[in-house]
């Protein structure tokens, strides 16, 4: 296996155990950790961008167990961040609980999960601590901004030639028509 889908492999894993750090923040500090989450959000999504460049810079188009399972990693470490929203009581308990059921049952619906469903459960998340901490710290947009920015700057051909393309086409596919198989049966 080449050093880059190594590499790879160990930016993805990583979000695992990022999401233990999340989880071990909202048990230890809880509404004051809300900083520590965001930056744990920061570094798990720039892994995630970053693990996908590394795997695209090996010659080898063999998929690693790990690489195949990058989405799980994603959701495992959105799920730990709504722990985190809801162990710090910045969403209640039902809403939480309500929002993972729902999820899940949309899930096991489908043999592969559509990206545009896992955008739509991590959302909610990703959001939620972003907001938490701009509320807390008004300042933290501009590094929020900033880190967007890079990241976009990195990734902007990527984003705007592959994944938007691909999302718009997922969601539609996965999401739209759902709403017009519905009405045509009405």
């Amino acid at each position: 296996m080449s050093w880059q889908k190594r590499v790879a492999d160990v930016l993805t894993i990583s979000r695992v155990f990022l999401a233990v750090a999340v989880v071990w923040v909202a048990i230890q500090a809880g509404k004051d950790g809300i900083e520590t989450a965001l930056a744990l959000l920061i570094l798990a999504a720039t892994f995630d961008t970053l693990d996908g460049y590394f795997a695209r810079q090996s010659q080898s188009t063999r998929q690693t167990w790990i690489g195949a399972h990058d989405l799980e990693c994603d959701l495992v470490f959105s799920t730990s961040l709504l722990v985190y929203l809801i162990l710090a009581d910045y969403v209640p308990l039902v809403i939480g609980a309500a929002h993972f059921l729902f999820w899940m049952w949309v899930f096991r619906q489908h043999r592969e999960i559509p990206n545009s469903y896992a955008i739509l459960f991590q959302a909610p998340m990703y959001a939620g601590v972003a907001l938490a901490a701009v509320w807390n710290d008004p300042r933290i947009f501009i590094h929020i901004g900033v880190w967007l920015s890079v990241m976009f700057l990195f990734a902007r051909r990527r984003f705007l030639y592959v994944r938007l393309p691909r999302l718009v086409q997922d969601f539609h596919h996965n999401v739209v028509e759902i709403f017009h198989h519905r009405r045509a049966r009405q």
